[in-house]
């Protein structure tokens, strides 16, 4: 009998431990699982631009940061006739060793792929371009973002200013919002270190 006895408990012992690992596997597989998950997440919104160097100290500054545009649209939301407000970026690399390479100044940020425009102004009749000398860039236009404006090196030392133009075009009642005031970013990105340099401004209508 107590051998009888013995037997069975050495089965419970065994299902017991059978349990337990079974549970445990599954344990580690949900664990896998998610660590999986957010590996792919993580790629997901991780820019797929290796960096290479180390980004130059560059001061970016509005000579006025705020586009005053509350005589261009109307009480009901329109807007009478293309008006056109700017004001010049300046953009200064003040790092004593480094270059920044390949600047680009854009409208939305390349590596969180936000847009540096407010929704309510992601229409068809917003214009936003840039003029350096003679030239004329597209930064938003037809309700699309442009891929920005290459500015090439800027060694130590060296200065750029470029007018940044924001058109609100002819626009019939409800395009815009009348008295408000929308904060928005442009964005001077060197790629080869991946690096981004925000710039708020303002777009009152």
């Amino acid at each position: 009998m107590n051998k009888i006895w013995g037997i069975a408990l050495a089965f419970t012992l065994v299902g017991v431990l059978m349990g337990y690992g079974v549970g445990n596997w599954q344990t580690q597989q949900a664990v896998e699982d998610a660590y999986a998950q957010g590996m792919a997440y993580q790629q997901s919104i991780t820019p797929t631009t290796t960096p290479t160097g180390t980004p130059a100290s560059l001061d970016v500054d509005f000579d006025n940061d705020v586009y005053d545009h509350t005589g261009t649209v109307d009480a009901d939301g329109a807007v009478a006739s293309d008006t056109d407000v700017y004001h010049t970026i300046t953009i200064e690399n003040t790092d004593e060793t480094r270059t920044a390479s390949d600047v680009y100044i854009m409208l939305y940020n390349p590596i969180s792929d936000k847009d540096g425009l407010d929704s309510e102004l992601e229409v068809e009749e917003t214009y936003v371009f840039l003029k350096i000398g003679g030239y004329s860039k597209a930064l938003y236009n037809d309700k699309e973002y442009s891929d920005g404006y290459l500015i090439g090196d800027l060694a130590p030392g060296d200065k750029v200013e470029i007018e940044v133009h924001v058109t609100l075009q002819e626009a019939d009642t409800d395009t815009y919002v009348d008295g408000q005031s929308y904060d928005c970013n442009i964005y001077v990105y060197q790629p080869d270190a991946n690096y981004v340099n925000p710039v708020e401004f303002t777009i009152n209508t």
